[in-house]
């Protein structure tokens, strides 16, 4: 099944709906509004720009940074002067600083964790897909079950209209003792079951639009409804081809989001391993720095400099290397190394239990799709006959050659021909929009 397919399905889907129309709503604007609004697609995009800061903080971590301080102190009674020796007077004295530190080499630390970061972002972005393919999908479910609800509305009138009109003629036929008064009564009972038939579907349908409306998290669920288009031949002509399960899961598996989250997970987990064991080794780091003072003396007998001679006196700049030599951490390394080598094991179970599902759902969407299309044509062979049959049957009620039995024997065979061709022509459609979302390749 190709993407022209899925094309082809929204646009007679959505024929009969304007642009800018609230109401009704057509699949294109539910699965839109869905998307924007839904609370499970928000965290996951929520999880997704969280990431993107992650990986930034990773990978500024590489510049140097720059921190200024100032400082402020007082000494009262016996303190420390300019010299270093101990006097009993009271001093001030501040202090500025400028320091740089940048790191060299830490083992290819950095290296490995901004790998790392890369591949989390791509497995919340293939997640936030995931999570709007299935939301996709249950819109998709939902607005069906609404156009299915309304047609079977819509037979249930038309049976109750037969009905209807069966009754009016036996009223003619007892009122010239053609009939007997017990078969009106038996008509007139069974246009009470058509009418609680209708019923019982608008319900059925106002549970739909009431189940799509939470779907949408909409708040006036009253009003809400959806436009009405016609799907015919024409529509379900483009869903003829049934891709074999193997054959669909070898192209799913390539570019399915849940695939690929799962491997992305996994190459992260590697390079989170290799962080870890990258603290192993020397790291060394760039420094630099600039500082000054002031000191005052309370109540000096000596003369003391201004502040600004003592701030061209006094400051001081420096560069340096650090190297720092891990000997003995307790333990910990070795035990966090040992952890991220479980955590990759995990993840590879995850990728092939991903997998594994995937083939499942693919399984059991062909045979499903198999069976609702061999249901579909064998429905549209049904009412073809039931409805010669009930035609027959109506024809010859009218010319009397028929009994009240027969008619509705053959009504009740062509509302059961009739309502399980509605429900194989959307469990059909349903079924190839899921095989539909794992061949997208074609």
């Amino acid at each position: 099944m190709n993407r022209v397919k899925t094309v082809v399905f929204f646009v007679m889907l959505t024929a009969m709906s304007g642009a800018a129309a609230a109401q009704p709503w057509s699949l294109q604007q539910c699965i839109d509004y869905a998307l924007e609004h839904n609370i499970n697609v928000q965290q996951k995009a929520l999880s997704q720009e969280s990431e993107e800061y992650n990986l930034r903080i990773t990978k500024y971590s590489m510049l140097p940074n720059l921190n200024a301080g100032v400082g402020q102190s007082f000494d009262f009674g016996r303190s420390t002067g300019r010299e270093g020796v101990i006097i009993d007077q009271n001093s001030s004295s501040t202090s500025f600083s400028l320091n740089s530190d940048m790191p060299l080499f830490s083992g290819m630390r950095i290296y490995h964790q901004i790998k790392s970061g890369k591949s989390n972002l791509r497995a919340a972005m293939e997640e936030l897909s995931k999570a709007k393919d299935d939301l996709t999908l249950n819109i998709t479910s939902a607005f069906l079950t609404i156009l299915f609800n309304k047609e079977l509305l819509s037979v249930a009138h038309t049976q109750a209209g037969l009905t209807g009109e069966q009754v009016t003629r036996i009223e003619k036929m007892v009122e010239v003792g053609r009939s007997p008064q017990s078969e009106l009564f038996e008509a007139k009972a069974l246009l009470a079951q058509d009418e609680f038939s209708i019923v019982q579907c608008e319900n059925a349908l106002r549970l739909s639009l009431l189940d799509l409306a939470q779907l949408l998290e909409l708040t006036d669920v009253a009003s809400f409804d959806i436009v009405d288009p016609q799907v015919d031949d024409a529509t379900l002509s483009h869903f003829t081809t049934i891709l074999h399960a193997d054959t669909t899961f070898q192209r799913a598996v390539q570019f399915r989001p849940e695939i690929k989250a799962a491997q992305y997970r996994l190459e992260g987990s590697k390079h989170d391993l290799r962080t870890m064991q990258s603290y192993f080794y020397p790291s060394l780091s760039l420094r630099a720095g600039y500082s000054n003072g002031y000191y005052h003396l309370s109540n000096s007998p000596v003369p003391q400099d201004l502040f600004w001679d003592q701030m061209n006196l006094n400051n001081r700049e420096y560069v340096g290397l650090n190297l720092s030599i891990p000997i003995f951490n307790r333990f910990e390394v070795s035990n966090r190394v040992k952890i991220a080598q479980l955590n990759i094991d995990q993840q590879t179970l995850q990728l092939e239990s991903a997998k594994k599902m995937l083939l499942k759902e693919i399984q059991q969407a062909y045979y499903n799709a198999v069976a609702a299309q061999q249901k579909f044509e064998a429905s549209k062979k049904s009412i073809a006959a039931s409805e010669e049959a009930f035609r027959y049957a109506e024809e010859r009620f009218a010319a009397g050659r028929g009994t009240n039995f027969e008619f509705n024997d053959a009504k009740t065979r062509l509302i059961k021909a009739q309502s399980d061709l509605l429900q194989a022509k959307y469990d059909y459609l349903f079924r190839c929009r899921i095989l539909d979302f794992y061949d997208k390749s074609m």
